[in-house]
């Protein structure tokens, strides 16, 4: 293969990718529910340089010292502040463009064919769950990111014995925990799995090698990250029911909590059973690899071990989407975004264990552009506009904002979705209601998921002031907000008094 034209098509697939993430969100991209969090403590850990961070006291229901893991934060702060306050859309994608280059890279040494490389990076760009990851600022594709690395490392430590593979993998695992919850929880779930699968302790020992190696390099804050994680477990295991319901529709108080809410993840009956088999398929790729592949004796071990990698990720997407007692851990499909990865590479390497490459390799080369045309236009439609899921700052939103961080009566505000409720704090620089960032997540059980106590317990236990209310979301008028209460409206947001 000729170097130069390796590294020059690696370039423009990495370009492609991060123009098919950015296009979508283009006329959106100052938007997100967690963004301005991470902004935040960006600011913060940016000034004081020291962890945990801490913050002002923006979150009532919060401690200020934030449990939150710190790793992608600590990315952030690396960068100037108007750097990151102008183009922090763009670093989900960037992101994403590590983990291409690593399939691209990892795809061209084992197969030593660049069209295989390129075809590899096309699955894996144009899927269509990992593109909407990257719509706001998050620390999912940073935690991937090191999923990816240390799984990679700890197979070539397997493999070879070698001494660098494992330091690497203890590094990129200590990164890992403290970076990203959902992805450690997988790392937590495959590599003891990968002992059992391959009858070899060695996998389990660098699990519980990479856990130590976090203690004492994170100076014991990870035993907090570890505690706020199994704080939000328990939480999760109480409420799962109403994942993702409707916070007023769906209320025992306000609506109705056994209404049938299209948005809840876990739905009842038939269309509920239909809806979670259909995530099973984030990746239509993956015919690609299932038949070809697992009725194949002559795998190389690296092949098992990716291959098996798949599997129990699925394992664990089945168990939390099917069987109840496993929701807790997690929505199942998420956990699949998190092995597009290794799906891609095995997509391509089923080419080599069952087809003729040279005939088979240009026509699906030709179908997955074609192909990719389809999955572009959808996503566009689902990730062009904002809403209240993902809130944007628009114009309204910043008048908002501006009434009430100008607003001297303003102590502590309440916002209605809670997506809003970093926004707020953020621009605001005001208490809000809401947590979630450390531990004591039974604080927001009153109002999340659902609201299980009305509006009026707030103001006399918390001393909420002011709320504002996206009519987009719900109407006023159900929560018995007062018209005359109302002191400032732009576009569907209105602040009121109480």
């Amino acid at each position: 293969m000729n170097l130069f034209f390796v590294i020059s098509a690696g370039i423009l697939l990495i370009i492609f990718a991060f123009f098919v993430r950015v296009k979508p969100i283009w006329k959106n991209r100052y938007r997100g529910c967690d963004a301005y969090y991470y902004l935040l403590c960006t600011e913060e850990f940016r000034r004081k340089r020291r962890l945990p961070i801490t913050l002002p006291h923006y979150f009532l229901l919060d401690i200020q010292e934030q449990w939150y893991p710190p790793g992608f934060i600590v990315l952030l702060s690396v960068f100037p502040k108007r750097f990151v306050e102008k183009y922090y859309w763009a670093v989900s994608p960037a992101v994403d463009g590590l983990i291409l280059a690593c399939l691209y890279i990892i795809t061209c040494l084992v197969t030593g064919n660049m069209v295989a490389a390129i075809l590899a990076g096309f699955l894996y760009a144009l899927t269509p769950a990992v593109i909407a990851q990257c719509s706001s600022l998050n620390s999912r594709q940073l935690g991937c990111f090191f999923l990816i690395t240390t799984v990679l490392s700890t197979f070539a430590f397997v493999n070879y014995h070698n001494l660098y593979a494992l330091g690497a993998c203890l590094v990129f695992g200590a990164c890992l925990l403290m970076t990203h919850k959902m992805s450690a929880q997988l790392l937590y779930f495959v590599l003891p799995l990968m002992s059992l699968v391959f009858w070899n302790p060695i996998y389990i020992l660098v699990m519980l090698g990479i856990v130590a190696a976090t203690l004492i390099l994170s100076g014991g804050l990870f035993l907090k990250v570890l505690k706020g994680q199994y704080d939000i477990l328990r939480f999760w295991n109480r409420n799962w029911r109403n994942l993702g319901a409707h916070q007023v529709y769906s209320s025992p108080i306000y609506g109705d909590e056994n209404r049938d809410d299209s948005q809840r993840v876990f739905q009842k009956g038939v269309k509920g059973f239909y809806r979670k088999i259909r995530s099973l398929g984030v990746n239509i790729y993956v015919i690609l690899l299932v038949f070809p592949l697992l009725h194949h004796s002559q795998l190389s071990l690296f092949d098992r071990q990716m291959l098996w990698w798949v599997i129990l990720t699925y394992v664990l997407a089945i168990l939390t989407l099917l069987i109840p007692r496993f929701r807790f851990y997690g929505e199942g499909y998420k956990y699949l975004r998190m092995v597009a990865f290794p799906i891609s590479y095995l997509a391509i390497t089923s080419l080599y264990y069952g087809w003729d490459v040279d005939y088979y390799f240009y026509p699906l080369l030709a179908a997955t552009i074609l192909a990719s045309v389809w999955i572009i236009l959808r996503v566009y439609r689902f990730e062009s506009s904002a809403s209240w899921g993902n809130p944007s700052m628009d114009s309204n939103l910043s008048k908002a904002s501006a009434f009430l961080k100008t607003n001297d009566k303003v102590s502590v505000i309440m916002s209605i979705p809670v997506n809003l409720a970093d926004t707020i704090a953020y621009h605001c620089r005001k208490r809000v209601l809401w947590g979630t960032h450390s531990d004591n997540f039974s604080a927001v059980e009153p109002f999340w998921p659902v609201f299980r106590q009305p509006l009026e317990f707030f103001v006399t236990e918390y001393g909420v002031s002011h709320i504002i209310v996206t009519a987009d979301y719900v109407s006023p008028e159900l929560l018995h907000l007062s018209p005359d209460k109302m002191l400032f409206n732009a576009g569907c947001y209105s602040v009121y008094e109480v």
